[in-house]
């Protein structure tokens, strides 16, 4: 069976749709790696079960950024390498782990309704969490807290707390966080 190949397709769509799974962003990296054979790309990425790996090449290889190498002999197998549509996605994987970040976090990050916002919103000056809260129309509290404990945790803010009656929480963004922005702005959202 013969698969169509859309190879307008990075053209056509931004980077931030690979960007948004962790694992096809993890598939793309190992294969950019050189682990080409599809039980060797399962080892290298913890918690991949074998339905989501076949799920992320067939899509890939729809979207024409691998492409497919099969050897006949003994024993028969399959590799996967990148098409010259997926090797112009080198820079991008390349910087992200430059800037010393998780690809996981990356997806997690863009793929949330919030984080992106929250650190928009900082890259302006620090704020306190009710200020966060109110220009992000919709947010509960405890999905803002829970966002803001994940971004400090993942290194991209920063929490203030100032010793004074009531004391007082800022956040604000790290020299990370300042980074995922610009390259987020730059490089990936259109």
């Amino acid at each position: 069976m013969e698969l169509k190949v859309n190879t307008e397709s990075l053209r056509e769509e931004s980077y931030i749709e690979i960007l948004k799974c962790k694992w096809t962003i993890l598939v793309i990296a190992k294969i950019m790696e050189g682990v080409t054979r599809p039980s060797e790309v399962k080892r290298a990425i913890p918690g991949l079960s074998t339905k989501v790996l076949n799920e992320r090449i067939k899509k890939l290889e729809l979207k024409g950024i691998i492409r497919r190498k099969s050897f006949t002999g003994y024993p028969l197998h399959v590799e996967y390498v990148l098409s010259m549509q997926g090797k112009r996605l080198r820079p991008l994987i390349g910087e992200l782990k430059r800037m010393g970040l998780p690809l996981d976090d990356v997806s997690e990050i863009i793929n949330c309704k919030w984080m992106v916002s929250i650190l928009s919103l900082l890259r302006k000056g620090e704020a306190r969490t009710n200020q966060i809260k109110r220009s992000l129309a919709g947010i509960s509290n405890k999905v803002l807290s829970d966002r803001l404990r994940k971004l400090e945790k993942m290194g991209f803010i920063s929490r203030i707390v100032i010793d004074s009656n009531p004391p007082g929480v800022f956040y604000s963004l790290t020299e990370r966080g300042n980074g995922f922005i610009d390259f987020l702005k730059n490089k990936v959202i259109p």
